[in-house]
């Protein structure tokens, strides 16, 4: 009989133990021992992974308020990995160029790390770094946006109801 006990596999014919029937935590180093295990060998261990759902990376980065509007987002191909469009479940892993569409603005970074939670925003920042180019166009395009809208015009005050039915009427082609 294997020391895990009965149908932990193994045992009697000289195989390793099954680490999935093995009782206790799968993550510690006690159950690697048990289960004969090398501890570099355990990749799907979540402290381990080198990957992250695009959708998790992106609610942990603090671009999208929720898991679903990351992976809305996603789905809708506003968010391409390595200038390919993907799915909510794809891998990211570190030194993967994500490129955003924010506001109709494209931006790009590159993922520096793959967060464990969603801390506060300074922490989140420090796990993706927007591309030289990226900031540079963003910053190209507020300009843009800002004087657009400084040549547009603008009334001093709100209209009031007779204003109203002017523009109404106007609209109409009275």
């Amino acid at each position: 009989m294997s020391p895990a006990g009965p149908g932990a596999g193994g045992g009697h014919l000289g195989l390793p133990p099954n680490p999935l029937l093995l009782k206790g935590k799968r993550g510690c180093a006690s159950w690697r021992a048990t289960a004969g295990l090398d501890s570099s060998l355990m990749t799907h261990e979540p402290g381990i992974g080198e990957r992250h759902r695009i959708d998790k990376w992106l609610w942990c980065a603090r671009f999208f308020k929720t898991r679903s509007l990351a992976a809305q987002a996603v789905s809708g191909g506003k968010v391409h990995v390595n200038g390919e469009r993907v799915k909510p479940a794809h891998s990211v892993r570190i030194g993967d160029r994500i490129s955003l569409n924010l506001q109709g603005i494209v931006a790009e970074f590159d993922v520096l790390g793959l967060p464990e939670r969603r801390g506060p925003a300074t922490e989140a920042q420090s796990h993706y770094a927007e591309t030289p180019e990226s900031a540079e166009r963003r910053a190209r395009v507020k300009d843009q946006q800002r004087l657009a809208n400084l040549s547009r015009p603008r009334p001093d005050t709100r209209p009031d109801k007779r204003d109203r039915r002017r523009i109404v009427k106007f609209q109409r082609g009275e």
